[in-house]
């Protein structure tokens, strides 16, 4: 049972049952009833095997709402860092990818997360998996065709360590958003920690406005056997948001780039132009064309790569 900060853990079959009594130990939370009670409805819509459940939600009297939700026997991703980190670059792509399903599913029905970060990604043991990915706390979750009336359009939430630029400007957010926060999140995965770190959450904002992240050390033994990761971090890392990933799918197609070089196929390894990571560009292709194709196309790039770019890139080239 969910309620407005405070988690208890139950069974399925009696969180609706007791969640209105659960709520009398927590009766001085501060609750937006407006705005809260829209969450619930949304996501309790996600059915995504990646997304954590949500059963029930409510109000008792006029302040105060519960959500009931699964029961999760697992740590947190958060945990998991502070204890393993720096993760295998293997484990990192799983993690991602399942990430990427729920966000999929939420984001192709108009819904942000918009609080994305390790607390809410919760690894539990599943047959033989695990890691298999819960994402919870869509609590923040956001409805993108849909006026801001509730919230403010002048409204900042989120957690600052994970949050976008055009989340702290308090712009209006689309996928991209949450593909940065996950960015974030793998860049905690394979060094450890986030990459901006300050006293203060202010100080921590304004270095996600205006600091380019620590370069991640190509040398670490986690990028070493699998350099595309780099350029998937650094390309969801991107201060502006036409430089990144344009869609959760996109981005899976990155990610699946990472399995195929994790198995010891061939992949073109990143380059470093003007301080970013990027995919080389092949003889024949215009800069940029590669990516294009890599992303577009990555099935059939692994099976005949020679004929099959000579194939696509014309279809690519203008005119």
């Amino acid at each position: 049972v969910r309620c407005w900060g405070k988690r208890i853990c139950i069974s399925a079959a009696a969180a609706s049952r007791v969640a209105k009594a659960c709520l009398k130990a927590f009766s001085s939370a501060m609750l937006c009833v407006a705005s809260s009670r829209l969450r619930p409805s949304a996501c309790s819509r996600l059915t995504h095997p990646n997304t954590v459940r949500v059963f029930d939600h409510g109000s008792v009297g006029q302040e105060l709402l519960y959500i009931a939700m699964e029961y999760l026997d697992g740590r947190t991703l958060h945990q998991v860092i502070r204890t393993e980190a720096p993760l295998p670059a293997a484990r990192v792509v799983n993690i991602a990818k399942q990430v990427c399903g729920s966000l999929r599913e939420a984001h192709g029905m108009g819904l942000l997360h918009r609080d994305l970060k390790p607390a809410n990604v919760v690894l539990l043991q599943h047959g033989d998996d695990e890691d298999f990915v819960k994402v919870l706390d869509f609590g923040l979750v956001k409805q993108l065709r849909v006026n801001d009336e509730l919230t403010g359009t002048d409204a900042v939430v989120g957690s600052p360590s994970y949050m976008s630029p055009e989340q702290i400007r308090a712009e209006r957010l689309d996928a991209r958003s949450d593909i940065f926060s996950l960015g974030v999140i793998l860049y905690a995965c394979v060094t450890g920690r986030a990459p901006f770190v300050s006293d203060t959450s202010v100080g921590v904002l304004l270095a996600h406005l205006n600091q380019a992240p620590p370069p991640l050390d190509a040398a670490s033994p986690v990028l070493a056997c699998c350099p595309t990761l780099r350029w998937v971090i650094d390309t969801c890392l991107a201060k502006r948001p036409d430089d990144r990933f344009a869609s959760v799918d996109e981005l899976l197609r990155a990610l699946r780039v990472c399995e195929a070089e994790l198995r010891g196929e061939r992949v073109p390894a990143p380059q470093v132009v003007e301080g970013r990571v990027v995919q080389p560009t092949e003889p024949g292709l215009e800069p940029g064309e590669f990516d294009a194709i890599l992303l577009a196309q990555v099935d059939h790039y692994f099976d005949d790569r020679t004929a099959w770019l000579k194939k696509a890139a014309p279809a690519l080239k203008p005119g």
